[in-house]
């Protein structure tokens, strides 16, 4: 049986890989791509994709922790069903979102199939009581509020760094994201620790996520 012991980490983790790399993702993608043909033009419409990818990589990497509870209890028949809902909602939100969005339609189609996932699995296959035991309303609350902390110190960090970074530059790109995602890395330990998330933060820094 799966407990919130596993999951929880995993929900911090997550959160705080996806707003490292929302914040740093202009930078993070002018590292990797930002040469020969590709253009500040192409750079800022890539940009434009990368929030509702990180909004749906949150509930799928949760998913998929459960998916593995699920081989492990050879519940393969609830395997089974999320597959199909993903099968049937994925290509259908693409269809749909995509007619108007293109690219950035079909990652919002990505993030609003993982959700819509996720929210089943709370609600139906777990089941209320379950869910609740394994994220709580406090834990919820306390995760929003660090998530808030952590991308307003983001934000903060890259807008005083912008100016020494250079887009051509891949030193500077480096450096910038590695100091951004330091800052925002201490604030999650300090905030975490002050909101009463320390065991989760404990998990993923000291312990690793394998020994839950």
């Amino acid at each position: 049986l799966i407990t919130g012991q596993a999951l929880r980490p995993v929900a911090v983790m997550v959160v705080l890989t996806a707003l490292i790399i929302y914040v740093n993702a202009p930078w993070l993608l002018a590292l990797l791509f930002f040469r020969g043909a590709f253009t500040v033009k192409m750079l800022a419409a890539l940009t434009k994709v990368v929030p509702p990818l990180l909004l749906g990589m949150v509930p799928m990497c949760i998913i998929v922790v459960w998916l593995r509870a699920w081989y492990a209890q050879r519940a393969y028949a609830t395997v089974c069903i999320v597959a199909l809902i993903v099968c049937v909602l994925y290509p259908a939100g693409a269809g749909f979102f995509g007619l108007s969005g293109g690219a950035t339609g079909i990652a919002w189609s990505y993030a609003t199939t993982w959700w819509a996932v996720f929210l089943t699995v709370l609600m139906v296959i777990e089941g209320p009581a379950v869910s609740m035991r394994l994220f709580p309303p406090g834990f919820a609350a306390k995760l929003l509020l660090l998530t808030l902390a952590i991308l307003i110190i983001g934000r903060k960090a890259y807008g005083v760094l912008t100016p020494y970074v250079d887009l051509a530059s891949p030193p500077t790109l480096a450096l910038g994201v590695f100091l951004t995602a330091a800052l925002m890395l201490s604030t999650a330990i300090a905030i975490g620790g002050c909101l009463g998330l320390s065991p989760e933060i404990d998990t993923i820094t000291r312990k690793g996520l394998t020994k839950k």
